[in-house]
């Protein structure tokens, strides 16, 4: 891709570059493979107003950071990069990443993914200054699998441009939101903030940016295709996800806790669709593969409320019954002791 000199760049903006209206957020960890391409997708974005690209790489141990370095030299008003000295996690490293921006409004895009659409960022802004009331603004994109390279559409939840409801935001109606497609006013970020800083133990940030950011007035979403999200891409959360089955279990009970906390505090107003979501992600451990039935059968009792009595029997049975063989054999009293008490809660 032909790279644009800085002052090329800025040629068109209205605004001092110092106050940017857009920060570009970007989280890397060894993506040495990926990170030009996404780099150049956002130096390649036609605006009139001011942007800075944010990247916060988290102690990558391959040449992610140098190559990071070169991009901060040759394009220093625009780039601003902090290259850590440890390891903190994905989670620390983004909510801080985040926190850095000085942008009006935040879009994000991680180390292994890039944008395809050089007014990708002009399109959003126009439409989030357009409609006051929004705060979250999304679009489709491409899902490419890095092992066999199938492309396929993801994010798609309407026929044509408009504003997506928060319960279907909830729900995932139309699966996974495409990390890449979002952009939503800083503001938000408060809400975000101090939920966090409450309840420390919960660590799912997509759901917060798009509780918080569709909350007011839904989502807007955009009928095209501006991004690419790479499926299995080395050191990316699909990869963990699908190898360590403990990740899973964390994640799915902080998912589940964290809609909790957020109903509690939006004063159950949506009650029914946090109800439906936490079902979901029940039944996608109850039914997942590579979960030892131990793990699974634990993971059920602490969250069979979210059961009918249908599905109780069907699924417990689908649990229980093969597991019965193991706890015959293997089971002591200390857990048998852990299962009846949380049964009785």
């Amino acid at each position: 891709m032909h790279q644009r000199t800085e002052q090329e760049i800025m040629y068109n903006w209205k605004g001092n570059p110092s106050k940017p209206v857009v920060s570009i957020c970007t989280i890397t960890y060894n993506h040495e493979f990926y990170i030009v391409e996404a780099i150049d997708s956002f130096l390649m974005q036609e605006t009139d107003f001011p942007f800075e690209i944010v990247i916060d790489d988290d102690y990558s141990q391959d040449a992610t950071g140098n190559v990071i370095k070169k991009y901060m030299e040759k394009y220093p008003n625009i780039i601003k990069a902090n290259l850590r000295k440890r390891n903190v996690g994905a989670m620390i490293n983004a909510t801080e990443n985040m926190r850095r921006a000085k942008g009006e409004y935040i879009a994000i895009c991680e180390g292994d993914d890039y944008w395809t659409d050089k007014n990708k960022l002009q399109i959003q802004v126009n439409v989030l200054k357009k409609n006051k009331e929004i705060d979250l603004c999304i679009h489709k994109a491409l899902r490419i699998n890095v092992k066999n390279k199938e492309e396929l559409e993801i994010g798609n939840y309407l026929d044509d441009d408009g504003i997506v409801p928060i319960e279907n935001i909830i729900l995932k109606s139309k699966g996974q939101i495409p990390t890449a497609s979002t952009i939503y006013r800083k503001k938000i970020l408060e809400q975000i903030t101090a939920f966090q800083n409450q309840r420390p133990w919960l660590t799912v940030g997509d759901i917060y940016i798009h509780f918080f950011g569709s909350k007011r007035g839904g989502a807007y979403f955009i009928n095209k295709i501006m991004s690419v999200y790479r499926l299995y891409s080395e050191g990316s959360w699909t990869t963990m996800y699908q190898v360590d089955y403990k990740e899973r279990l964390i994640h799915a009970n902080c998912r589940i806790r964290s809609y909790e906390e957020l109903d509690t505090i939006e004063m159950y107003r949506f009650t029914s669709s946090i109800r439906r979501a936490n079902k979901k992600s029940v039944l996608e451990i109850i039914k997942g593969p590579k979960i030892p039935y131990f793990d699974k059968i634990l993971f059920t009792f602490k969250n069979r409320r979210y059961l009918s009595l249908e599905e109780k029997i069907t699924y417990y049975g689908l649990v229980l019954i093969p597991f019965s063989f193991y706890l015959r054999r293997y089971a002591n009293k200390k857990f048998l002791k852990k299962l009846l008490n949380m049964h009785s809660k």
